[in-house]
């Protein structure tokens, strides 16, 4: 008969052994604790600007997912533009309307795990919402009428300054009618005494070369703080009207 023969070993020994063996497992073997850092970005932000109209845009406005701040990271460890017509604007809104915002990673940042979804953007909406600063007169039942008027008279020709008002809609929507080309102007300066609330009337008695009123060749406007041609709606605080008369109330 063919003999085996058996060896006992003796069950507290390797009992023993087998933490030795999964510790030098855990502590000497590859390790993997990476996490995910799901971001991104979103697409309809809205804040309300403050009393100069600006507002600063963090990451912590635009970002959603994972709570950032929970993986080492902070608001100073992305980069954040946002593109609203100001040179280095950065991450300050500057101004009232809706832009696109840029959001990335600084590459010093130092997150305890791996960050996706980043860079990316999105539209922020800055909504202004400061009530206005109202600078009333006393009330009072008495005022000043002032029946002062300024008259000029004169030619207008081609050695004058030149523009065609009907490349501006405030020329357009304000006297219909009026002939489009080429029309030739002055500018009369004038200034106030004082600083008061007005009410303005100006009119013209343009004729043309055969005497009779031009309202389609003629327009006349009153504005504020100078003049711009390429951009003469800018600054103006009345519009000609069909009958070339423009009467408006403003401070000054």
């Amino acid at each position: 008969m063919e003999r085996t023969n058996f060896t006992f070993v003796n069950p507290s020994r390797w009992l023993k052994a087998l933490p030795v063996l999964l510790l030098a497992s855990f502590f000497g073997g590859p390790q993997s604790f990476g996490q995910y850092i799901e971001l991104a970005c979103d697409q309809d932000v809205r804040v309300v600007l403050d009393e100069d109209c600006e507002r600063e845009i963090k990451a912590s406005l635009v970002l959603e997912g994972d709570d950032f701040t929970a993986y080492n990271l902070s608001n100073s460890d992305f980069n954040l533009n946002v593109i609203d017509g100001v040179d280095e604007s950065g991450d300050d809104l500057d101004g009232p309307g809706t832009f696109i915002y840029e959001i990335s990673l600084r590459s010093s940042a130092n997150p305890s795990g791996t960050v996706s979804g980043l860079p990316c953007w999105g539209y922020v909406t800055g909504e202004d919402k400061t009530a206005p600063d109202l600078d009333c007169p006393d009330d009072t039942d008495e005022g000043t009428v002032v029946l002062d008027c300024f008259t000029d008279n004169g030619t207008l020709d081609a050695n004058d300054l030149s523009m065609n008002p009907t490349d501006f809609s405030c020329f357009i929507d304000g006297q219909s009618g009026l002939d489009d080309g080429t029309h030739y102007y002055d500018l009369l300066a004038f200034q106030v005494d004082r600083t008061d609330y007005y009410t303005i009337l100006v009119s013209d008695e343009f004729l043309d070369a055969n005497g009779s009123p031009s309202l389609e060749q003629s327009a006349i406007a009153l504005f504020q703080g100078g003049f711009d041609p390429s951009n003469p709606c800018e600054k103006r605080t009345s519009s000609p009207s069909r009958t070339s008369r423009s009467t408006t109330s403003t401070r000054l």
